[in-house]
């Protein structure tokens, strides 16, 4: 799902995680001098990082990083077991063994630090998107296109044509495709080293002011502002078909596309348009005289969820139909859009965060005073993230005294809150309880 930042002056990214600290002697496990073979090990050193390392240089292959006690997991000859011990950067060598959570609340650590920088030349306007291999992948406005790595180093650069790009990178088998474009549209595809497998540019006569978004059918659709589909081969991207669609409002925000291919537009006179993979329409609906200027959401059951930046309604619609299932109305106004899950929808507000069911009941709802801890000048309208486990639930609010806060996503309980500068984050979600974030240069 891409999810767009507010319109602020973004430039550096930063990826923070939490650590713990390092064991303070060296040792090696009694029972690892009587192995043979293969032995499966924890290695620990001053960090994960020099673990690695230290595996990859006796001949072993790292399997895990266990960067919250400065470790890896790895699996090593059992000759060469000493000589990892004799590496000056190892601190302890143990036999990998089961482990069961600990029975007690709480989270990892309370020690956070900044792993990397990334300085951008220009703007950066949505958060960028987490790679399989735990990377990430984030293009500037301008159209610098970067993709960093999960130790903190920059994997490369490349340049993209045209310029005028806002949208999160998408993820598709495995590449990355990425849209922006100024009179016209310019969509490229590449690969996590970045190298470029195609590109298409001035298809369009009028720019898509959304991501472009990738079917079941082997098909790339890219809606422009205009209110024209135009079907893209994923293979090649070349223009297979372009139609055109109803006769008032513009397409200001990246289509939803569900599993058999259909999509779903809204525009700024608050239609909402299903297309068949043809460009065919199946339904219309509107919602009033609201901009829909956030992308369309489909959930887990079926609902299409809506809303209009700088209104506290959200509308969620039958996929099947085009009905009205049910309306939210909060105590302020929205600006970016909910997160869903398979059973439950976080909905970030000026004043504060909320859960529904997917049926439309309340779960929960906790203020702002709550979410800040007494802070003034904030504002938690922007999309929250969750954790890899479903237990917790990060915000980052608009305004001046930034943080990040954690609550349960069951009940909205606060568990930690780390202040971070001045300016707006955006929370993506990594692999691994990392959180990562695009943070203004100053």
């Amino acid at each position: 799902m891409a999810q767009r930042a507010l319109s602020l002056s973004i430039r550096t990214v930063v990826l923070f995680l939490f650590v713990a600290n390092a064991v303070a002697a060296p040792y090696v496990e009694s029972s690892l001098r009587l192995r043979t073979g293969t032995a499966s090990v924890i290695v620990t050193a001053k960090t994960s990082k020099d673990a690695a390392i230290a595996v990859r240089e006796a001949g072993g292959r790292v399997i895990h990083d266990l960067w919250i006690i400065d470790a890896v997991s790895a699996q090593v000859a059992a000759e060469c077991l000493m000589q990892l011990a004799a590496d000056p950067r190892v601190l302890s060598i143990v036999e990998n063994k089961k482990t069961r959570a600990a029975e007690m609340p709480g989270w990892v650590s309370d020690k956070r630090i900044v792993r990397s920088t990334y300085p951008m030349p220009a703007n950066v306007d949505s958060p960028g998107v987490m790679l399989a291999d735990g990377g990430f992948a984030v293009v500037s406005h301008d159209g610098t296109f970067l993709i960093g790595n999960d130790d903190g180093s920059e994997r490369v650069r490349v340049v993209l044509p045209v310029g005028n790009y806002g949208q999160t990178p998408l993820l598709t088998n495995g590449n990355i495709l990425v849209s922006g474009g100024s009179a016209s549209a310019a969509v490229t595809l590449l690969r996590p080293n970045g190298s470029v497998i195609w590109q298409n540019v001035s298809f369009t006569s009028a720019a898509p002011k959304g991501n472009a978004v990738s079917g079941s059918n082997g098909l790339i659709y890219v809606v422009d502002n205009n209110r024209q589909i135009s079907a893209l081969g994923a293979a090649d991207g070349l223009v297979k078909f372009q139609k055109t669609f109803g006769t008032t409002g513009n397409v200001v925000a990246t289509p939803a596309i569900d599993s058999n291919s259909n999509l779903y537009v809204g525009t700024t006179a608050g239609d909402v348009w299903k297309l068949d993979p043809n460009g065919a329409v199946l339904w219309t609906a509107n919602v009033g005289a609201y901009s829909l200027s956030q992308p369309p959401q489909i959930s887990a059951d079926g609902g299409v969820y809506l809303i209009s930046p700088g209104k506290p309604y959200l509308w969620v619609l039958a996929a099947s139909s085009g009905a009205v299932r049910f309306s939210f109305t909060a105590p302020s106004p929205l600006t970016m859009n909910p997160l869903l899950t398979s059973s439950a929808s976080y909905i970030g507000a000026k004043g504060g965060a909320y859960s529904l069911t997917l049926d439309g009941r309340t779960r929960w709802g906790v203020a702002a005073a709550t979410l800040s801890g007494g802070l003034t000048g904030v504002a938690y309208d922007t999309t929250p993230a969750l954790s890899p486990d479903g237990s917790n639930l990060y915000l980052s609010p608009t305004g001046s005294n930034l943080h990040v806060v954690a609550i349960s996503a069951s009940t909205g309980a606060v568990a930690w809150r780390q202040m971070l500068g001045t300016k707006q984050l955006c929370p993506i979600n990594g692999t691994d309880a990392r959180t990562s974030s695009i943070r203004p240069q100053n």
